[in-house]
């Protein structure tokens, strides 16, 4: 135990200190109310996308693939500190602090990573929003399906159809 300013009735050990640190960011985190997840449903294969998440204080980025594998990407504490949690994760996601919450960016996002993106706070789990990201349909463009050799071929192989039916057809 000490003593502040000579008086003995006023003390605080460290026990104390932490107990007082950790009400108040149970008190701070409280105040969260509601989250909110936005970004677009349908991005491009290979672009980068970012989804924006409203909330105050402490909460988490979560993905789910299509093979219900969960990964943990990353949070942001009460205190404005944003971290992925593992650097391997770096090339694939960031993280940046807004004044309403984070944005989350998926650097170049490809087929394994659409699936749900969450976020939800860190002290109350009731608390989330999510977001389905899906592949763009593939457009249905013919032009260039054939390659020039094949091209010939198939020309070649109509035009020989359409002489053997006029033949026959005598």
């Amino acid at each position: 135990m000490s003593k502040i300013n000579g008086d003995s009735n006023f003390a605080l050990d460290r026990t104390d200190w932490c107990m007082r640190i950790v009400c108040l960011i149970i008190f701070y985190e409280a105040g969260v109310s509601a989250i909110q997840i936005d970004g677009p449903l349908e991005p491009a294969d290979g672009s980068n996308v970012t989804l924006t998440c409203i909330v105050k204080g402490s909460f988490r980025f979560m993905f789910l693939n299509s093979d219900n594998v969960r990964t943990a990407i990353g949070e942001c504490t009460a205190f404005d500190d944003c971290y992925l949690y593992s650097s391997a994760l770096r090339d694939q996601y960031e993280i940046t602090k807004t004044d309403e919450g984070a944005t989350l960016t998926i650097i170049n996002i490809d087929g394994y990573r659409f699936g749900v993106y969450s976020c939800s706070a860190l002290f109350n789990a009731t608390l989330s929003d999510s977001i389905r990201l899906q592949q763009k349909p593939q457009s249905m463009d013919f032009t260039n399906t054939c390659t020039d050799s094949r091209r010939h071929s198939l020309l070649l192989s109509v035009i020989l159809l359409f002489l053997y039916c006029d033949y026959t057809c005598l």
